[in-house]
């Protein structure tokens, strides 16, 4: 509601300056670990919500490790099961790709709004502000 606020008052309409506005608020909003690690060797300190999917089940298994989430404002430490790879943004994106353009946008976006999963949509707000947040390519929602 804040940001949507921001956006508002600022009278920001061009997608391009939205986007600009949000990279700096970014800097407000996320806490913890920076987004995006430049140099493997020398990973920068900072919390995450660190979570470990199935990339076959991934929204359940999204949806079952957003229970233990307190913040969603820290950045994301994604981890597919039986897949190695250290996150240093990669896989985190992987993952908000994965469940907005393809898993979310199939079940709950591609026949309209359905009224019997509403109790799950709560949580695909969450996901679709992560998405934005995190600066995420997500051209399946947002254009």
């Amino acid at each position: 509601d804040e940001l949507l606020a921001e956006i508002d008052k600022h009278s920001l309409s061009d997608p391009v300056e939205i986007h600009l506005f949000i990279r700096c608020l970014q800097q407000q909003v996320i806490k913890g670990r920076a987004l995006d690690v430049v140099d493997s060797d020398n990973t920068p300190e900072g919390k995450t919500n660190y979570i470990t999917v199935d990339r076959s089940n991934i929204l359940t298994t999204t949806f079952a490790e957003f229970e233990s989430i307190d913040d969603f404002n820290k950045t994301f430490e994604v981890d597919f099961i039986g897949e190695e790879a250290r996150d240093l943004g990669g896989p985190r994106k992987e993952w908000i790709r994965l469940m907005i353009n393809h898993a979310m946008k199939e079940k709950y976006f591609a026949n309209g709004l359905r009224e019997f999963l509403s109790d799950e949509y709560f949580f695909v707000g969450v996901m679709m502000g992560i998405a934005l947040l995190q600066m995420v390519n997500c051209h399946a929602f947002f254009h």
